[in-house]
C-alpha cells in the first residue's frame, strides 16, 4: 500500500526525511547484496554464475543453457522490422556513450584556506590516501557538502578512511550524506569514516555512517583531542566495525 504524506500535515518535514533517510538505507543494503554476489563470481567463476542463474532466473541447466545460441539471435532478429533493428543500435550506441562519460576519474582538488565551496550530489570512491581516503579538510576551511556519497576509500595509516579534518575553525558541513565501507586499517588510530581531531568543529546533518571499519577505534567516526567539537543532527549509525 503507498503511503500518501501531505505537505498540510503537521509533521510533513519530519516524514518525508525518514522515506528519504530508510530509501538510503535500503539502497546500501541492496548494493552490498549485489556486490557480493560479483566478488563470488569473479573469484569462482562459472560455478557461482551457474548458482546464481538458477536461483534467480529459474534455469535448470545453465552449463547448456546460459549463453544465446547463434541461432536464437538469428531467429530474434528475423522476428523484428528494419525500423526496430535501427532503434535499438541507436539506443545500444547512446547507452554506450553514456555509461563511459559515468565511468569513474581519478580528481586531485586542492582549496585554499578560508573559502567557502559547496560540492554537491557525486560521489567519491576507492580513494586512498595515508590521511583522508576521499577528502582532506583543515586550516579554517568551511566547505558544505550536499548529498556526497563516500564509498569504499581506505586510509592505510589509519586517519579517516573517507574524510579527515583537523585545525581549530576548521568548520565543514555535510548536509544528507553517506559514509559506506570505507576503512581505516591501521590498529594504531581509527576513523573509519571520519577523523576529527585538533579542535575541528564540523557539522553532520543528516548523514549515514553504514559498515565503516577501523580497527584502532571509531569504526564510524573518531573523535581526539581537547575542543574539538562536531555537531551531530539526526544522524544513522549502522554495521560500523571498530574491533578495539
Amino acid at each position: 500500500m503507498i503511503k500518501i504524506i501531505k505537505y498540510s500535515d503537521k509533521n510533513f518535514n519530519t516524514n518525508l526525511k525518514k522515506i528519504i533517510n530508510l530509501k538510503r538505507l535500503q539502497s546500501s543494503t541492496i548494493e552490498l547484496k549485489v556486490k557480493k554476489i560479483l566478488d563470488d563470481i569473479k573469484k569462482n567463476k562459472d560455478e557461482a554464475l551457474f548458482k546464481y542463474a538458477k536461483k534467480f532466473d529459474n534455469i535448470k541447466d545453465p552449463s547448456n543453457n546460459l549463453k544465446v545460441k547463434p541461432n536464437e539471435i538469428k531467429k530474434a532478429i528475423n522476428l523484428c522490422s528494419t525500423d526496430s533493428i535501427k532503434a535499438l543500435k541507436l539506443a545500444a550506441n547512446r547507452i554506450e556513450k553514456f555509461q563511459k562519460k559515468q565511468m569513474p576519474k581519478n580528481t586531485f582538488y586542492k582549496e585554499n584556506e578560508g573559502m567557502n565551496i559547496v560540492l554537491s550530489n557525486f560521489s567519491i570512491s576507492n580513494g586512498s590516501s595515508d590521511v583522508g581516503g576521499g577528502v582532506y579538510i583543515q586550516s579554517a576551511a568551511t566547505p558544505i557538502f550536499n548529498r556526497v556519497i563516500w564509498i569504499r576509500n581506505e586510509a592505510p595509516q589509519g586517519w579517516g578512511g573517507a574524510v579527515f579534518i583537523t585545525n581549530p575553525n576548521t568548520n565543514p558541513t555535510f548536509n544528507n550524506c553517506t559514509f559506506q565501507e570505507n576503512k581505516a586499517p591501521n590498529s594504531d588510530y581509527g576513523g573509519g569514516g571520519v577523523y576529527i581531531n585538533l579542535g575541528a568543529t564540523p557539522i553532520f546533518n543528516h548523514v549515514i555512517w553504514v559498515r565503516n571499519v577501523a580497527p584502532g577505534g571509531g569504526g564510524g567516526v573518531y573523535i581526539s583531542d581537547i575542543n574539538t567539537n562536531p555537531t551531530f543532527n539526526n544522524c544513522t549509525f549502522q554495521g560500523n566495525e571498530a574491533p578495539n
